[in-house]
């Protein structure tokens, strides 16, 4: 009898051990869920309000009535707010791309092209042959925030068709000759404009050498 009260004890014992120890788990896999979604909602879109969607999840918690969105109209709403702080971005970056060839072009060595949406600054000068259509050319190709595109340094130089490349990279390069180097800032509308695919509306930094012609 003793020993059956002893077993009855440690029973109730593990039992709530065990509870206390679901508990915990189901406790950090809680949070840990929470924070995954949060990270999900950020990466997925930068302006989500993290603190209203909290709040959202405690009025769902205490039960408080809430108009839910369907999902049309959730998706409309979303892209309305995608397409309007796109294009806010979009008018900010055009700003900031023409003040800084505006300023870059005063600096000694620099030379305007296209009606100042394009900028030279030669680096090395050539004195081989002229450029042609399909150069041999090394590239570093940069966005203005520093974000690289494009980089052969470190490997082969590429032959690139210029009539397939953006009008400033295109124009930028021509008249150099063999073992020129440059370096171009590109305006956006020389380059990839507000719906290229990357960040819209950035100048562009070009770093050129012509390899062969």
């Amino acid at each position: 009898m003793k020993n059956f009260a002893i077993k009855t004890i440690l029973f109730f014992f593990c039992v709530v051990l065990y509870a206390d120890v679901a508990k915990e788990q189901i406790k950090e896999l809680s949070v840990r869920t929470g924070y995954a979604m949060a990270k999900d909602l950020k990466e997925y879109t930068q302006w989500y309000d993290l603190d209203a969607v909290i709040q959202g999840i405690q009025a769902y918690k205490n039960n408080e009535n809430f108009s839910e969105f369907s999902s049309k109209e959730s998706s409309e709403r979303f892209w309305k707010i995608e397409y309007m702080l796109f294009n806010r971005q979009a008018q900010e970056n055009l700003e900031k791309s023409e003040n800084y060839l505006q300023t870059k072009k005063e600096e000694k060595g620099v030379q305007e092209c296209c009606q100042g949406k394009l900028l030279v600054e030669v680096l090395k000068k050539g004195n081989g042959k002229a450029c042609s259509d399909r150069p041999l050319m090394h590239l570093l190709l940069k966005i203005l925030d520093g974000e690289t595109l494009c980089d052969t340094r470190e490997s082969e130089p590429k032959r690139y068709d210029l009539k397939s490349c953006i009008d400033g990279l295109a124009q930028g390069v021509e008249r150099m000759c063999e073992g020129e180097r440059r370096r171009l800032y590109i305006h956006p509308d020389m380059a990839y404009g507000k719906l290229g695919g990357i960040t819209p509306n950035v100048v562009l930094i070009a770093e050129v050498e012509l390899v062969d012609v």
